[in-house]
């Protein structure tokens, strides 16, 4: 009797429905800048982007410069979003940027494939 108490009760462990394992909510919201190193956001100024929609498609200039007496080389890659923040392009590749030079005003320019696109996210990096 012992035993057939014991038995059911290991029984019943191993037929036990185990809680999902749930992914923790991320505390920050999605920028439209970023950066993949902090040394680099820390060297650099950026202004608001500015948009705008020509013939169904999202253009985009993000006013961006070298905050230090140095000249900087970056690349970048732009993703686009839909109405709902859902990606409908990209993430591209990375694209060679332009030279940021020391204190003086640059701007990366790039557009929509897509008439749907209604956001955008992107990424800077220092040049590979």
């Amino acid at each position: 009797m012992k035993y057939a108490i014991l038995t059911l009760m290991l029984l019943s462990l191993g037929c036990t429905v185990r809680e999902p394992i749930a992914g923790r909510a991320d505390p920050y919201q999605r920028h439209q800048v970023n950066f993949a190193d902090p040394d680099l956001a820390n060297r650099t100024a950026v202004s608001p982007p500015m948009t705008e929609r020509r013939n169904g498609l999202l253009y985009v200039t993000v006013p961006v410069r070298s905050s230090v007496n140095r000249d900087l080389h970056v690349d970048y890659r732009v993703t686009f979003f839909n109405e709902n923040g859902i990606p409908i392009e990209g993430p591209g590749n990375w694209t060679a940027g332009p030279t940021l030079i020391a204190n003086t005003p640059s701007y990366i320019q790039f557009n929509s494939l897509s008439g749907n696109a209604a956001d955008f996210q992107l990424d800077l990096r220092y040049a590979q």
